[in-house]
């Protein structure tokens, strides 16, 4: 049986993570190309916010910003149709309500147009969009084959939405393919928001930044967020995953442990956040069930399961000035 999904309230932020079935490295340039247009098709068209994404060969991660739902007036809905679906299907609905209204069956136009509008402003109908617009795709150009081409559910997590949780997500996503040793430096990987950034999109530059605490104005603020990414990286070492699946303290690693018993001590700074979070293993920051701090994180699993079923596990993210403990809760294994 499939559990419940974890959602928020209001403006919630959501790491998503899916996979290519059989992980198969079905993502290659030229269809991520196509994959990017898509996904901002069905952003447009849902009304959710890419913050940071990072497309990799079998699998992609997603930040998302899903607002508060609000009404959709008629002509705002035919308009993302359009940019969804293309004119000619749109013309084509358009055509369709017409011949509705002439027929005097305004309730089923009314009701047609409703469910539209319900597969805005949520996370599992954005991604359900996506992925089966994507797919058909792929599907149609690549052989004509049928079904669907993920492997299972997506994956989501909710993140807190400060910049601490969201920094820490946001550069894991970043330096995906670096730890994949793709390329040294993430800046020089087309296929995420930080390479976009890099390369003059502005729009993917603000996002990034929106995650990032710092003074100044964009130029500056942008300086000093590469700055830490090259400062951290330069520091961090070889790259061995770490796990960090344990239920407290002492079952940890000793350099996590240790950072999470020095956090009230020492004076933590960005460029340390990213040495941590290249170090962790997917499943601690994609397979989850919440992201933030620990009364964050607590509230978001309340009542969400049945007893024992998630379990909160403090990780070693240590963030900022503010020395803030970032925790995560995931689901206890069969």
């Amino acid at each position: 049986m499939r559990r419940a999904r974890v959602k928020g309230e209001g403006d919630a932020f959501y790491h998503v993570m899916s996979r290519c079935a059989l992980q198969q490295f079905l993502l290659t340039d030229d269809v991520k190309e196509m994959f990017l247009k898509i996904l901002r098709r069905a952003e447009f068209f849902s009304g959710v916010k890419i913050i940071n994404y990072c497309v990799m060969d079998n699998h992609f991660h997603l930040l998302l910003k899903v607002p508060k739902r609000r009404e959709v007036p008629d002509d705002e809905l035919l308009g993302r149709i359009r940019v969804l679906y293309g004119e000619t299907k749109a013309k084509n609905i358009l055509t369709r309500w017409e011949v509705l209204h002439k027929a005097s069956n305004d309730s089923l136009i009314q009701r047609e147009r409703d469910a539209f509008r319900k597969r805005m402003y949520d996370i599992s109908e954005f991604m359900k969009t996506f992925k089966q617009r994507f797919s058909l795709w792929y599907c149609t150009n690549h052989g004509n084959i049928e079904g669907t081409i993920w492997q299972g559910p997506f994956h989501s997590v909710l993140v807190e939405g400060k910049h601490d949780a969201l920094s820490a997500i946001s550069t894991y996503i970043t330096l995906n393919p670096v730890r994949a040793k793709m390329v040294d430096d993430p800046g020089d990987y087309a296929w995420s928001g930080y390479g976009a950034a890099c390369t003059g999109d502005v729009a993917a530059k603000r996002a990034l930044l929106s995650t990032y605490q710092a003074n100044g104005h964009v130029a500056e603020k942008w300086n000093a967020y590469v700055s830490m990414l090259e400062v951290a990286m330069a520091e961090s070492g070889p790259l061995e995953e770490k796990s960090s699946e344990s239920n407290g303290m002492a079952e940890m690693n000793d350099e996590a442990a240790k950072t999470v018993k020095d956090v009230r001590f020492s004076k933590i700074t960005k460029s340390q956040l990213v040495i941590k979070v290249m170090h962790y293993r997917e499943r601690d920051v994609s397979r989850g069930v919440a992201f933030g701090s620990r009364k964050f994180v607590d509230g978001a699993i309340k009542g969400a399961s049945r007893e024992g079923e998630i379990r909160t596990v403090s990780k070693a993210f240590c963030i900022g000035e503010q020395k803030t403990q970032v925790y995560c809760a995931g689901r206890r294994r069969a």
